[in-house]
């Protein structure tokens, strides 16, 4: 599992904002706090992982608190740094709860853990429901907000098939999002984020590769 409690501090890290917001409440731009008596860091959402990262600074508390407004001074959301993290995705979100006046929330994880070195795939379960995963003859179980990473084999030759499943858990019964069979590419990433739209709607997967 990637880490999601523990937390990384007092220095910075390279961080790319990805956005599985879409239509007229996706912010264009949200800000994070700079700490150490610095304004607040601007970010971009963006739909891809190529877009350049930005410096983001993580508190001595590991929490990073997000805003939407540069002289804003209450946070709208937060979300603590993975320890060790030397790099984060930080994934922009819909709320869900219609009585939420904020309709984003935010999720950070490691995009420099070891295990990603020759690359694999990243399941982020960010939906208030279990779920699970299954990349060939393994399956992993996915409690809500928490993540897995699915490291690449050791040894590859060329681009490796294999069959993805996953599944999620409403009413008591296991509901299928993607059945496929997934290309393994050496120094590939794949994120794979599943979701909650809106609250009590149809989760949705969104998937992003890496290189």
């Amino acid at each position: 599992m990637l880490p999601t409690a523990m937390s990384a501090s007092g220095r910075d890290v390279d961080g790319r904002l990805l956005s599985l917001m879409r239509g007229a409440g996706a912010p264009g731009e949200i800000f994070v706090d700079g700490g150490r008596g610095k304004g607040h860091v601007r970010l971009v959402p963006s739909s891809s992982l190529l877009a350049d990262p930005v410096d983001i600074p993580i508190p001595d508390d590991g929490v990073l608190r997000f805003y939407d407004a540069r002289d804003a001074r209450e946070p709208v959301a937060t979300s603590t740094a993975p320890e060790g993290a030397e790099s984060l995705v930080i994934l922009l979100l819909p709320d869900g709860d219609p009585d939420d006046e904020v309709p984003f929330r935010c999720a950070a994880l490691d995009s420099s853990a070891d295990e990603l070195k020759r690359g694999g795939i990243v399941f982020h379960n960010a939906g208030p429901f279990e779920a699970r995963i299954k990349v060939g003859d393994d399956t992993h179980d996915v409690a809500a907000e928490a993540s897995v990473v699915i490291p690449n084999p050791d040894e590859m030759e060329g681009h490796r098939m294999t069959s993805l499943v996953i599944e999620v858990l409403l009413d008591e019964r296991w509901r299928r999002l993607k059945e496929t069979s997934e290309r393994m590419v050496e120094g590939m990433v794949v994120w794979m984020v599943a979701y909650e739209p809106k609250k009590g709607g149809r989760p949705r997967l969104g998937v992003f590769k890496q290189r």
